[in-house]
């Protein structure tokens, strides 16, 4: 869990930094919503390759296991997004700000999800991943 944690913290710093930087750089372009697609995509990517080499460290297949990561971190994302417009809208907070909280409030939920489902062995194996 530990490694899950400092694992968790950098996707933490990457999602959010990456975020804010194309937020600060295409603010004037794009809305604050339509930058969190690719943005939340990066960070995805970057999330899996991390826990699937770190934390996990399993040798199943690559693109199994990234999809069935990305179906968790996607409701995971959908909802992540889903704060972000209530915050922002609703309560009126910063869409910076509101990105910090909607990745708070996911981190938890992705953890079992990814444990789960994502980098679960397959049915009838003995091996498989480990947190």
């Amino acid at each position: 869990m530990a490694v899950y944690l400092a694992v968790g913290g950098w996707n933490t710093v990457f999602g959010v930094g990456f975020y804010v930087l194309a937020y600060l750089l295409l603010k004037d372009y794009l809305n604050y919503f339509v930058l969190l697609i690719p943005c939340n995509i990066a960070a995805i990517t970057n999330a899996y390759l991390c826990y699937k080499i770190l934390v996990f460290r399993t040798r199943g297949n690559w693109l199994r296991e990234y999809l069935r990561f990305y179906a968790i971190y996607g409701l995971s994302m959908l909802a992540g997004m889903g704060i972000v417009v209530l915050a922002v809208q609703v309560f009126k907070m910063h869409p910076i700000a509101a990105q910090i909280l909607a990745t708070g409030v996911t981190i938890v939920a992705s953890f079992f999800g990814h444990k789960k489902i994502s980098f679960a062995a397959p049915k009838g194996s003995l091996s498989g991943g480990s947190a």
